[in-house]
Order: structure tokens, then C-alpha cells, then sequence
């Protein structure tokens, strides 16, 4: 076996650890959480029926007067 093949595998493989490093730093980051959690919020919903929506009537009695 050859020196050069394992350094270059040394060399790749330190590469490959540093890529996964930063995308895993990228993805898991505190800034990279809430802007997901702000694109789910404020998404627009996903269903669009052409069908009147379901209102809820709630009757609220009134209190009585003394």
C-alpha cells in the first residue's frame, strides 16, 4: 500500500467532517429553528375548498338586571 492513498483518504474524510459539521450547525442553529417556525406559521393554508366555511353560533344568554 501506497503513503498517498491514506492521506488522501485522510484528507477526504476530513473534508466530508467538516461539511457535515457546518450543515449540521446550519440546520440545528437557534436562528435556523425560528425561522422554520415563523415559515409554518405564517403559511398559507394549504386546503382552498369552494364550499361555505363552518361557523360555530354561540349564544351567550345576559345576565338579568336586578
Amino acid at each position: 500500500m501506497k503513503f498517498e492513498t491514506p492521506v488522501l483518504l485522510a484528507i477526504i474524510a476530513g473534508a466530508a467532517l467538516v461539511v457535515v459539521c457546518w450543515v449540521a450547525r446550519r440546520f440545528f442553529s437557534d436562528e435556523a429553528r425560528w425561522e422554520r417556525r415563523r415559515r409554518r406559521s405564517n403559511a398559507p393554508i394549504a386546503r382552498k375548498q369552494n364550499r361555505p366555511s363552518v361557523r360555530l353560533l354561540v349564544n351567550l344568554k345576559k345576565r338579568k338586571k336586578r
